[in-house]
């Protein structure tokens, strides 16, 4: 037996016995990680997700495959620019290596949690999420621009024959790929919520206790890091190690080098804490007049329906924006 499988075996038998001896611990992280799936993730991300393919698979002739994705992982969230990826390289529009090094600058968390979310659920304070999302924005076309500079043919694309599927199977089969893709990602977060209620309590007397469990889940990981402009900032392009499962197996045809993807999240969470470290003197905005409450009180089925509504407007949108199967080619 490998020392990795004897690694793997030793971490599942001991979340096992935490489970055994601490049910009601996890069960309690078990329904937050579901409440965060009904409120939140599926609402925001499941349109979108559905919108996106639709918009990636009937291959606008005036943007290239790269520029739609670049655009979509901004606006819908971490797992988007993922899901396009994987599909882009599984219709072999890119090459592998294009795949891993696109997965560098296309994981990006959306506005919608960046300036809602946190900006004014968590730190009262709009301007603040504005700055985040620009520093997200720059880290993310400042990582690109070094992938390109580092690899001279990183434009070029595999040629592939025009899509002749009619609008409704592109529907359906975009949808069947947004619900696969919903079930990891909600799969997930519920596994990474009980673990993070599990751990909790064995860290809290340790000094960096709250900056290790936010690194596990984006979501809870802001939470905890809401003293902290500059670690939610590192958060934000770090994006937690549950998007770091959800994105492995939602690139089930790419297969990244996780080593690789680790160090590109790194890498965007140190730029995106460096940018915003230069806009908070640009704007002279001060961190001692920030919130600074550790209590979450955001409504988010607030917002999350709104925002829900408005995506899947979207969606129709698409729809109606296509008369005849001529409009794919």
């Amino acid at each position: 037996m490998s020392k990795r499988n004897l690694l793997y075996i030793t971490v599942c038998f001991c979340f096992m016995t935490s489970l055994i001896v601490y049910p009601s611990v996890a069960s309690e992280g078990v329904k937050h990680g579901l409440s965060l799936c009904a409120s939140v993730l599926i609402p925001s991300l499941f349109p979108f997700t559905v919108a996106s393919l639709v918009l990636f698979k009937l291959k606008v002739p005036v943007l290239s495959q790269k520029a739609i994705i670049m655009l979509l992982s901004h606006l819908g969230g971490y797992p988007v620019g993922a899901k396009l990826i994987d599909t882009a390289y599984k219709e072999k529009e890119i090459d592998k290596k294009t795949a891993e090094l696109m997965l560098g600058y296309c994981v990006n968390s959306g506005p919608a949690f960046i300036i809602i979310v946190i900006g004014i659920g968590i730190w009262k304070n709009r301007t603040i999420g504005i700055i985040l999302l620009t520093a997200s924005i720059l880290s993310s076309a400042l990582i690109m621009l070094m992938n390109m500079c580092a690899v001279p043919k990183f434009e070029t694309e595999i040629k592939t024959p025009k899509n002749h599927s009619s609008f409704s199977d592109i529907f359906v089969e975009a949808t069947q790929e947004a619900t696969g893709s919903m079930f990891k990602i909600c799969g997930s977060v519920v596994l990474f919520s009980a673990l993070i209620s599990l751990v909790k309590p064995l860290l809290q007397n340790l000094t960096f206790s709250d900056t290790l469990l936010s690194t596990l889940e984006i979501t809870n990981g802001v939470v905890l890091a809401q003293n902290n402009i500059y670690l939610t900032a590192f958060l934000i392009g770090f994006g937690g190690v549950s998007v770091h499962f959800q994105i492995l197996s939602i690139c089930e045809n790419v297969r990244p080098s996780y080593l690789r993807f680790l160090l590109f999240r790194i890498i965007q969470g140190v730029l995106c804490s460096v940018i915003v470290s230069f806009l908070l003197k640009i704007f002279k905005i001060s961190t001692q007049v920030l919130n600074s409450h550790r209590e979450f009180c955001f409504e988010l089925t607030k917002y999350s329906i709104v925002f829900s509504v408005m995506l899947m407007i979207c969606c129709l949108l698409f729809m109606l924006s296509v008369r005849k199967p001529d409009n794919l080619l």
